[in-house]
């Protein structure tokens, strides 16, 4: 009686098929990493933009002193960092204010004084009134209000004297116009001087 083959897979195709499940693994392994990185880079833009525009932001309102810092670490976010760039220009009484903020790779055993590769950077310009000659000119205005304030102060008899002259005109007008007699006075001497003339 003849033995049934029962068909299965050889050694061959066993080794081919293990190989190929290996290489989709590897393969889907470094998408997976490059997905990976790419979505952190992404977020470290996003939060260094973030971080520039809160930066200047801070200068433009007052609460970060206008100069110019070279390379300066965030207090509160350790590995970031920011710089200010003021440069004047040519219309008098405006400055472009550059700042960049950049996150450096962390490396064990350097020197935190010396910059590394940055991850991620972000730099924004912003034209922006100089503060400094903005203040300059509102103290010459104020000097210049008191200064007037104090030669008002300082003549008042002349003031007075022009007033008076002036209530003293305003009186003597309005006694002469609002004189009855001196008005019949005067109808009735140009009455005379017609009727003379008529005589005549």
């Amino acid at each position: 009686m003849p033995r049934l083959k029962h068909p299965g897979f050889s050694l061959l195709e066993v080794l081919v098929a293990v190989a190929v499940l290996a290489a989709s693994a590897v393969l889907l392994a470094q998408i997976a990493s490059f997905s990976r990185q790419n979505i952190e880079k992404l977020r470290h833009r996003t939060q260094a933009q973030l971080l520039c525009q809160s930066k200047l932001s801070e200068i433009v309102c007052g609460a970060q002193p206008l100069e110019a810092v070279s390379r300066q670490e965030f207090a509160d976010l350790p590995g970031w960092y920011f710089s200010v760039e003021v440069t004047p220009l040519e219309t008098e009484g405006l400055v472009a204010v550059i700042v960049t903020t950049w996150l450096e790779a962390g490396t064990a055993g350097t020197d935190p004084g010396m910059a590394r590769p940055a991850l991620a950077e972000f730099t924004l310009m912003r034209w922006i009134r100089d503060p400094n000659r903005a203040a300059v000119s509102r103290w010459n205005n104020l000097n210049w209000e008191a200064g007037s304030r104090s030669e008002r102060a300082a003549s008042p008899t002349s003031a007075s004297r022009s007033e008076n002259r002036t209530s003293g005109s305003q009186t003597g007008m309005s006694t002469t116009s609002g004189s009855p007699s001196g008005r019949r006075g005067m109808g009735f001497g140009g009455w005379r001087r017609s009727a003379s003339r008529s005589r005549n």
